[in-house]
Order: C-alpha cells, then structure tokens, then sequence
C-alpha cells in the first residue's frame, strides 16, 4: 500500500501474520510486491538516485520545526518572512539575520536578473572576483551599492591629486590598501618647487611677511620711501633705484649714496686691460709694452678707469688706438718710480680720453 502523507509505512491487510501460520502465495507475495515498490519509490541514502517529482513536507505553517537540521517548506518560509516583515522575532542564530564583518573566499557570480545583499563590512580575500550582470546591483549595507557587468576588485592605486569629487570606480578598495609615497608634493618644511611655482598677489604696499609675486614686485613702483611710493623695478628689473649684486647694472637715474663706494682692483695681466673685472688696474713695465683694452661699454656709456704705471719710461710703452693726450702727444713717463694715469671713453672705445693725473707718485 503507499506510504500516508507522513511517509509511514504500514504492511498489507493480513500482515503481520500470527505465530504457527504456513507462509502461503496468496498473501505473501501481495506483501513483497509492495514491499518492493514502497522500497522503489523511496529516496537511497547514498545518494544514488534522485527525485522524480518535488519534495513534499508536511503542513509546517500548523506544525513549525522545532530545531535541527530538517527541510523548511515553501509555504512555511512564505509565512515566516511575513511574520518578520511586521517586526524580527527570535534570537541568536534565526535566519532572517544577515551578520556582518565576512570575507568571500572563492569567485562568485550574482544570478543574472537578480539582486544581491550582503551586510558590511565585508571583505574579498586576495584574488577573488565577485561578478555583478548587467542590470544587477549588490547593495552592501552601511558601505553603499554597486552595479556593472563582470565588476571585479580593481588593483590599481588610489589618485592622489585632482578636483575632489566622490569618485567613478565600480567597486570598493581593498580593506588593506596602502597610499603610496607621494613625492609630487612639496615639504611644508623648507620645500623646494620645481616648474613655476605660483601664489597670490600682495596688494602694493603689503611689508609683511608674505610671498611676494613678480607681480607684486613689478606693480609695487614708484619713487620715494612710503609703502605706496617705494621705489620698484620695471619690466627688465633695471630700475634706476635698486643696484643688484654680481651683475651687470643699468642705473636709468641719478643715484644718491650716503656711504664709501667701493670699487674693484686689478693688475693687469700681460697689458690686456679688461674693463669688466675692475676700476683702478696696475702695472710693471719690464719691457716694451702694447697695451689694449676689452670689454668697453657700448657707445652713450662712459667707461674710466685708474692705472697705475711703474718705471713706464724705461722701456716704450703703446698705447691702444683712439687715446688723446693734452697737445695731442703721449706724455713723458718716469723711468723709475710710478705714475697714475686716467682714461675715458663714451663712445664704445673709439676714442678714449686720456691724462696724467700724478706723474712720479711717492
């Protein structure tokens, strides 16, 4: 006979017999043929066959598991879900928590067209790819959503620099994610820039102590002492106020110094008279001498400068072309002892204006 819809068993009518009684074709083989086919139509243990029609439990909405490891029915499943949706009942352990702080350890792929939850933080292990269809989205709650297809955790670094905006990336950085050493940025500490490093402009007159800008620097002109007069280079800074160290300088006004000036020295070299590297120059004459001259100022710039010449009159002395004497002839010079000469030019070197300005210096 079939089994009832608990799925108990019973033997056929006449079944068990009573002690004494012969075992007879009539009733026995009824019994073992339904013994074999309750026996067919039973699910093996081992797994060696499978269903053939779906699942059937009992009414579990009237008779609710108890505990254990059993098969929940669709109805029951149904009934509870609705029950939670008015308010979570139970304890630890009921089935309708989503704990969080997990780690997916191996690939997975959301169903197509379907939707997946999990609840974070959540972590994916080195090398695991979560799969995301298109038209699917994974909401990790507390930690925001994504959607995409094929969406995988990227490797690539973090930006560090840009406008700041939420981002576009597809998926969440690894929870163990390091920045890398960003050396595009300058030290706070005695930085050093490279390219054309900017800042803002000071309004003129600003002494404080802010950066100042070239263009702070250009637009802060004028004559005078006050902040909003103080003197200030032009485009080429070659302001006539300002003379600048270790360079060539380019006064376009009178200038006023209230100290000493110091001028260089240099003796000359063979007889070259380089007119960049001093003032007052000196020489020795051992012998017949040629003098010449470089480095002249271009012509409407005044070039002078000193010489010192010792025992100039024991040997011939030449002298470069375009000097004028007084009388127009070369003066006599001391034989042994020094004279000191003066020499200026104003027309880039073609002449030169020349006088004695002490003859036998002691």
């Amino acid at each position: 006979m079939p089994r009832n819809p608990q799925g108990i068993y019973s033997l056929p009518a006449g079944n068990p017999v009573v002690s004494g009684t012969l075992i007879e074709s009539t009733w026995a083989n009824p019994t073992m043929s339904d013994i074999a086919a309750a026996l067919t139509g039973s699910l093996p243990r081992d797994g060696s066959a499978g269903m053939q029609a779906q699942l059937l439990l009992v009414d579990q909405v009237a008779n609710p598991p108890t505990g254990g490891q059993m098969a929940v029915s669709v109805d029951y499943l149904t009934n509870t879900l609705i029950a939670y949706q008015a308010g979570a009942q139970g304890g630890v352990g009921n089935p309708i928590i989503f704990e969080n702080d997990r780690f997916a350890t191996v690939d997975y792929t959301i169903q197509n067209g379907k939707n997946g939850m999990t609840a974070g933080p959540f972590g994916i292990n080195s090398g695991v790819t979560i799969g995301i269809p298109a038209g699917s989205t994974w909401t990790i709650v507390g930690s925001g959503s994504t959607s995409g297809s094929s969406v995988a955790l990227s490797d690539s670094f973090p930006l560090m620099d840009g406008s700041p905006s939420p981002g576009v990336g597809t998926f969440a950085s690894r929870n163990d994610h390091v920045h890398p050493s960003d050396t595009s940025r300058a030290a706070s500490d005695s930085p050093t820039f490279t390219g054309i490093p900017t800042a803002p402009t000071a309004t003129i007159g600003t002494n404080t102590d802010q950066i100042a800008t070239t263009a702070f620097v250009l637009a802060n002109g004028g004559t005078g002492t006050s902040p909003t007069t103080k003197a200030g280079f032009d485009a080429a800074c070659t302001d006539g106020n300002f003379a600048f160290l270790n360079s060539d300088n380019i006064f376009l006004n009178k200038q006023q110094f209230n100290a000493g000036l110091i001028e260089a020295y240099a003796a000359v070299a063979v007889a070259a008279i380089d007119c960049s590297l001093a003032s007052v120059f000196s020489k020795t004459v051992t012998g017949t001498t040629t003098f010449a001259v470089s480095n002249v100022a271009a012509a409407g710039n005044v070039n002078s400068f000193i010489l010192e010449l010792t025992n100039g009159g024991a040997f011939t002395v030449v002298w470069w072309a375009g000097v004028k004497w007084a009388g127009g002839t070369s003066p006599t010079l001391t034989a042994a002892g020094t004279d000191i000469l003066g020499f200026y030019t104003r027309d880039g070197g073609t002449t030169w204006r020349g006088t004695v300005m002490s003859k036998d210096s002691k």
